[in-house]
């Protein structure tokens, strides 16, 4: 059995920003849910890189309070439907929070749905949205990073099914993170 890598100095990244405040996120049914979070683990373990569950961000970091922000993913919940989500690559970039990622196909429902959010939540929206479920963050070496996508390559044109939302805690590291609110869509 191989030793966990550690991570090495930055090389072609930049250290991840500090995320403070609430994320809204799509999350997996099962079986998918479960397979891609043993994935991201094991992954984790033996490249000694953060663990967390899979997810399609929606709404990056924003300030709460909770009960508020809760109560709006409450009444966006009732609103959206389970998304499909087709990956349509597997890729590997510098970014911390996106080294290896499943980049998903931006359909109509799923910009009506972040559309919907963003009303919901008072949110200004980013121009250059790229709807991805990250599987790997960490600073590896863009090379390993590369490594590892070629490796998962075979996940591109697999689909994917969102069911529930979740307001998570993002405040500090992604150990630290908390989930604040769970909910099935629809």
């Amino acid at each position: 059995m191989r030793e966990p890598r550690r991570p090495t100095p930055l090389t072609s990244e930049t250290p991840p920003r500090s995320l403070e405040g609430y994320a809204l996120w799509l999350c997996l049914a099962d079986p998918e849910a479960d397979r891609l979070e043993a994935l991201i683990r094991a992954t984790a373990e033996r490249e000694g890189t953060p663990a967390f569950r899979p997810h399609l961000t929606l709404l990056g970091a924003m300030p709460g309070p909770e009960p508020l922000r809760s109560a709006q993913a409450m009444a966006l919940a009732r609103e959206l439907h389970p998304l499909a989500l087709n990956v349509t690559a597997v890729t590997a970039q510098a970014d911390y929070y996106r080294g290896v990622v499943l980049e998903v196909g931006l359909t109509v429902e799923l910009a009506e749905a972040r559309s919907l959010a963003a009303a919901t939540f008072a949110y200004a929206l980013e121009p250059a949205y790229r709807p991805h479920v990250s599987l790997v963050y960490g600073e590896l070496p863009v090379v390993r990073k590369a490594e590892l996508a070629a490796e998962l390559a075979h996940m591109a044109g697999s689909r994917l099914s969102a069911t529930h939302l979740e307001l998570v805690d993002v405040t500090g590291s992604p150990d630290r993170w908390r989930t604040a609110t769970c909910l099935p869509v629809g």
